[in-house]
């Protein structure tokens, strides 16, 4: 899912009907979902983890969709995550994780 839009500001009038002026676009956002599995080389909680450092710092990143980057760059705006499979330890075998992106500036 992509979503963007409008700064508009109101002006408002004396006896006259409000004027409205574009003030520039907002930051485009991307929200998706990732599932990941410890049988295809991708463990789990160590995504979780990296996503949550990403976040508590700030880092601005390239989105890579297949061999295309999309935009400049990104930050994760949130995020939320579901262990869903387990090993016979507890141990997370896979997530779904929620990701929605926001443009970072400049």
């Amino acid at each position: 899912k992509i979503s963007g839009g409008a700064n508009i500001a109101t002006h408002a009038r004396h006896n006259q009907t409000a004027l409205s002026e574009f003030t520039g676009a907002t930051s485009e956002n991307i929200s998706f979902t990732v599932k990941t599995y410890r049988q295809l080389g991708v463990e789990p909680s160590d995504e979780i983890n990296l996503i949550r450092e990403y976040v508590r710092t700030g880092t601005a990143l390239k989105f890579v969709l297949g061999k295309k980057v999309i935009g400049k760059r990104w930050l994760i705006k949130s995020w939320n995550a579901t262990e869903d499979d387990f090993d016979k330890n507890g141990t997370p075998t896979s997530a779904i994780i929620n990701l929605t992106l926001t443009e970072a500036g400049g």
